[in-house]
């Protein structure tokens, strides 16, 4: 790269607001948290991330750096990965009253620490929970108390979830877009 062309992506680079990273099986070298946190560092508009098949210890580095970096997103999705609670529970603390569409998609690893502190994101609108199987009834109600302005909701896989549960989702006042597949024995 010439130094023209070098200087023109580190602009680009500055109005970023979407970022995605994925990690393909055959990757010869993985993202690293130094260098993830670079990145970041060269992207002050960035407010919105989707991270996929990324290892735990890569995943926790970077929701740490992002807490410690004072960075809040609008749009944060996780897929595909075996994540529990403990980087995600001070990430979405710290983006509670920022982040409007959070997309969890086959993190099974899940607990109630993290339900609890998704029903505390008042700024939410859009939520996903796909394969989130320790999601139950309770949660739910909690959600509905604290995130009042939800208009999209999706769940799938979250099988703990009951028919009294599915029966009061009428309660969420905003929805205008509900996709609910689970499965009841």
């Amino acid at each position: 790269m010439s130094p023209e062309q070098v200087e023109q992506f580190s602009s680009m680079r500055s109005s970023v607001k979407h970022l995605t990273l994925g990690v393909s099986k055959q990757a010869t070298a993985p993202w690293t948290p130094t260098i993830f946190g670079q990145l970041l560092s060269t992207m002050p508009a960035l407010n919105s991330l989707e991270l996929e098949r990324c290892t735990t210890p890569f995943l926790k580095s970077v929701l740490s750096n992002l807490v410690e970096s004072g960075r809040r997103l609008k749009l944060f999705r996780l897929g595909k990965t075996f994540l529990v609670d403990e980087g995600l529970v001070g990430f979405l603390e710290a983006n509670a009253d920022h982040l409007e569409d959070l997309h969890l998609e086959s993190c099974v690893k899940l607990t109630a620490r993290v339900f609890a502190a998704i029903s505390k994101c008042t700024a939410l609108r859009n939520l996903s929970l796909k394969g989130a199987v320790a999601l139950e009834d309770s949660h739910l109600d909690d959600l509905r108390a604290h995130s009042p302005g939800l208009r999209r909701l999706f769940m799938e896989g979250c099988d703990r979830v009951t028919g009294e549960g599915i029966d009061r989702l009428y309660e969420f006042r905003e929805l205008d877009s509900l996709t609910v597949e689970l499965s009841f024995e």
